[in-house]
């Protein structure tokens, strides 16, 4: 099981968001929003959290398609497998994932996700991605680019 660690520093509140079993590595920062992409056998995932109302609370969960070579069951997560990058700017509700291996980037516009409908873009991309590739998506004034761990 993975839990997504916060803490509120207004109200000095420290929690955890249950976001279920597989694998989670780093995540994207949006402007409202905070993603995860998730990876495990029974199918990949984009998870969207939000802190509207106080205490983060998971607002989408948008279904990823899946990855040839990606880790399995029994095996290591980083030796000979297919991995997803993630990357959101501060200042922007685009999210974008990539497809390990297949050369694609999903972009998922955060603000506009629900728990019933979330519109993604796919595109193609020259080169396979592989290990997930690097993403570094940016806003002209965001100050995206200072970000000390490279979301």
């Amino acid at each position: 099981m993975v839990d997504a660690w916060w803490h509120g520093l207004a109200s000095g509140t420290t929690g955890r968001l249950p976001l279920g079993p597989g694998l989670v590595f780093q995540p994207a920062v949006a402007a409202r929003q905070v993603a995860f992409a998730r990876v495990r056998p029974r199918g990949d995932e984009l998870i969207l959290t939000a802190t509207d109302s106080g205490e983060p609370w998971i607002g989408a969960r948008v279904p990823l398609p899946a990855m040839d070579g990606a880790p399995r069951s029994g095996g290591t997560p980083w030796d000979g497998v297919q991995r997803r990058a993630i990357a959101a700017s501060p200042g922007s509700p685009l999210v974008a994932v990539t497809r390990g291996g297949h050369g694609e980037i999903h972009l998922v516009d955060a603000d506009a996700a629900s728990a019933a409908s979330v519109p993604v873009r796919t595109l193609s991309v020259p080169t396979p991605l592989n290990d997930g590739g690097h993403l570094a998506p940016g806003r002209p004034g965001d100050a995206a680019h200072g970000d000390p761990v490279g979301r």
